[in-house]
């Protein structure tokens, strides 16, 4: 499965209403999951601008 940035990101913000939904899809999905490169950036991005430093 590739993974997006929405996903990505809402799995790790706690306080996201998406955030248990995003977690138990990304624990319970079959085979490896995928994150493109560009995925990556743009959640590092996320997190710094909405979260701070330490989140990343």
């Amino acid at each position: 499965m590739i993974v997006d940035t929405g996903v990505s990101y809402v799995d790790i913000d706690r306080a996201d209403d998406w955030h248990a939904s995003a977690a138990e899809l990304l624990s319970t999905a079959p085979g490896p999951l995928r994150v493109p490169a560009l995925v990556i950036t743009e959640v590092c991005y996320l997190l710094e601008t909405r979260l701070g430093s330490v989140a990343e």
